[in-house]
């Protein structure tokens, strides 16, 4: 049975930051036992969490009267990496095979019997096949089936609905796909009543059907980078429509930059008045009542995250959290159907997360800590602070810098710690990575820069065929800016990024040499022209659209695409450089690593190769990231002390 850790709460939440002490071992960060990722089932007498079992991600029910966890699947050598309840005993859940993103569906009851294959993933063979099975809703006439997304028997990129059953996996087509549509949404009866498409010409329409008896129509067709609206769903519910099935609310960019959230009339397909928006921050979700299915809050990802409530009870059990455990951020993760019980995620820069269960009974609140599983402790770690400043043509940009604990944080060795996407962000909260550079002594700093999402529609495009220019002058104006403030020693800089982040460190690695001292660059790509025809050659039509028009086209821009591409200028890497990756990284593919290889051993620069062949967009298994973050300490360790 798992162990949990209940920390006593004043050790937990403890303020006083000592000084810098020796290296928290690797395996703290990183292969941690906590449980994690809780979801209350639909009766609220039990939970299911995330746990880590002989090196894997298993599931673990927890009873809620008694609080006992049990551990309820034994899968060994892949990851479970999300669930969620089907009824009141069934859990369903997907497993990551080795990196390659082909996810297989399964189902196993809360006391663990009756485990079962429903979707067999269709692994890998050498080509690049990505095939999911994933749960969409509940089928309200019976609760032995659930309405699944499939793309296994239709197109790659136009997935249709499924009946599933939980116990036999006998899979029936509920709704084919009309064409173009890539997400389906359903009304609180469970049927598929609203959906996005994505068109040859860019951008998207959406599709609009009374029932399942009438034709779909187009209500809205949105080019690309023009304003637009999207449904808006709350996590964990993929209804954006009110309980009555005559509103829909909209995450929308019509009236705002930023976006805000509306009501959309079912009858005029009109946009009714803004609900809530905040000038700097997009609307990034709302959150629904599963008893009226009417609107109680919405999420926002600003400096630190929040939510705007506009429902009195969570106005309140927000203020009790908060007062409970202070200095926490509140996310109210889930609640059973009747709401009279919520599980609540609280966190902060320090701690990664504290989970507790509120529990509502004629209007009184009763509180319980779940599990505070968190093995580091929050005294030993790093504050991060979000920051501003003003790059070269005077746009303003946000970010995150984490100090490590020093009696003095002024000219530290420092590590830019670019983000992935590019089109997502950097959010305040724990980070593991953020975490352990820190502990080694370094500041590290993160950019939210120009073709980042969060900050209204003009920011996120303000990056469009920017790839190798502006976005790269928004990461080095942040770097002089902290020089400027005296926080980074200009002799002991760094770069570590994933993905996009990994090509920004190529990127800021040969476009200025003379400034950084060591660059390690996971699974990202150097050669731009042929991360967009690897699209193209999968068959991915939308993505590689998508990617001519934000990256460039490689039939018509090819020399923009050239300029970008940091493989056309390894001869001016001075730098020590560290490449990851993994063999079945299926959006960077491993051959562009090996370019990259190839490319450094004609010029004879000094590389570290890190690549395993059980991982693919990234490391995920414990084992593989202790490994990883092993070497990176031999491989930092020559940066960390004044020379």
């Amino acid at each position: 049975m798992f162990e949990m850790r209940l920390f006593l709460i004043a050790l937990l939440f403890a303020t006083s930051v000592p000084l810098l002490a020796e290296d928290i071992p690797v395996e703290k960060f990183f292969a941690s036992d906590e449980l994690g990722i809780f979801r209350i089932s639909p009766d609220g007498k039990t939970a299911c969490a995330l746990g880590l079992w002989k090196g894997s991600m298993n599931l673990f029910a927890i009873d809620l009267d008694t609080r006992e966890a049990t551990r309820i699947t034994s899968i060994k050598r892949q990851n479970i990496d999300s669930l969620v309840w089907a009824n009141n005993t069934r859990l369903v859940f997907t497993l990551n095979y080795d990196g390659d993103e082909n996810q297989g569906l399964f189902a196993v009851n809360s006391d663990g019997s009756d485990y079962r294959v429903l979707e067999k993933p269709l692994l890998s063979t050498g080509a690049f096949v990505y095939r999911y099975t994933k749960p969409l809703d509940r089928y309200e006439k019976n609760d032995e089936e659930i309405l699944v997304i499939s793309n296994h028997d239709t197109d790659f990129e136009f997935p249709s609905v499924y009946r599933l059953n939980l116990y036999s996996g006998r899979k029936v087509l509920h709704d084919k796909n009309p064409g173009e549509v890539t997400s389906w949404y359903t009304d609180w009866n469970g049927e598929t009543r609203l959906a996005v498409a994505h068109s040859e010409q860019g951008g998207h329409y959406c599709l609009y059907r009374e029932s399942r008896l009438q034709p779909w129509k187009e209500i809205a067709r949105f080019g690309f980078a023009e304003p637009y609206w999207v449904p808006a769903v709350s996590k964990g519910n993929n209804s954006p429509f009110s309980r009555d099935g005559k509103t829909v609310f909209a995450r929308s960019h019509i009236e705002s930059d930023t976006a805000v959230i509306q009501p959309l009339d079912l009858d005029t397909f009109r946009l009714g008045p803004i609900l809530h928006g905040d000038e700097v921050y997009d609307a990034a979700s709302i959150v629904q009542s599963n008893y009226s299915g009417g609107l109680i809050g919405i999420n926002y990802n600003g400096s630190r995250p929040y939510t705007h409530w506009f429902n009195d009870e969570m106005k309140l059990l927000q203020s009790y959290m908060e007062k409970k455990l202070p200095d926490l951020n509140h996310v109210f993760v889930n609640s059973n159907l009747e709401e009279t019980k919520h599980i609540v995620a609280s966190y902060s820069d320090r701690v990664k997360s504290v989970y507790s269960l509120l529990s509502i009974t004629n209007g009184k609140i009763d509180y319980s800590l779940i599990s505070a599983g968190q093995e580091l402790h929050p005294e030993d770690l790093a504050e991060t602070r979000s920051i501003r400043f003003t790059a070269r043509d005077g746009l303003t940009l946000h970010g995150y810098l984490t100090l490590p604990n020093v009696e003095t944080p002024a000219k530290l060795p420092m590590i830019v710690h670019p983000h992935g996407g590019p089109w997502v962000r950097d959010d305040w909260g724990f980070d593991s990575r953020v975490q352990y550079m820190a502990n080694r002594g370094f500041a590290v700093l993160q950019i939210n820069f120009r073709g980042s999402s969060g900050y209204g529609l003009t920011f996120l495009h303000s990056g469009d065929k920017k790839w190798g220019t502006d976005m790269q002058n928004d990461i080095v104006d942040g770097v002089q800016w902290a020089i400027d403030e005296g926080i980074a020693d200009p002799d002991r800089i760094g770069i570590y990024g994933a993905s996009y982040g990994g090509y920004t460190t190529l990127a800021q690695l040969v476009l200025y040499p003379e400034l950084y001292k060591f660059g390690i660059c996971s699974v990202g790509p150097g050669n731009l022209i042929d991360l967009i025809n690897w699209r193209k050659k999968l068959g991915h039509d939308r993505a590689y659209l998508s990617y001519t028009r934000t990256i460039g086209d490689p039939d018509t821009e090819k020399d923009l695409l050239a300029t970008h591409s940091p493989i056309n200028y390894m001869d001016r890497l001075q730098a020590p450089l560290m490449i990851v990756h993994g063999t079945k990284d299926y959006r960077v593919p491993i051959r562009q690593a090996i370019e990259l290889r190839k490319k450094l051993d004609r010029l004879g620069k000094e590389y570290e190769w890190v690549v395993k062949k059980d991982e693919g967009h990234g490391f995920r298994k414990p084992k593989n990231k202790i490994e990883l973050y092993t070497k990176m300490d031999e491989f930092l360790a020559p940066f960390r002390d004044p020379q």
